[in-house]
């Protein structure tokens, strides 16, 4: 007889696990080249970030502004 305090509780077998995905090579060669001002506003925002004190809302701008151009 079951103890009717406890859910009798059934254990099926294990899933079979998932196979790997095939994942094709893919080069990661840019289709563009990249932007020389943009690439210089990214310098520029580093350089700020590692000023004493921080000038990170200076940086956070320059930042965005780079985000505006094509890369």
């Amino acid at each position: 007889a079951l103890n009717e305090t406890e859910p009798e509780v059934v254990i099926g077998p294990e899933p079979e696990p998932l196979p790997e995905p095939n994942l094709p090579d893919i080069a990661t060669v840019p289709d563009v080249e990249p932007n020389p001002e943009a690439a210089e506003l990214i310098v520029e925002a580093t350089a700020l970030l590692s000023e004493t004190p921080s000038r990170i809302i200076d940086a956070r701008e320059k930042l965005n502004d780079a985000l505006r151009m094509p890369m």
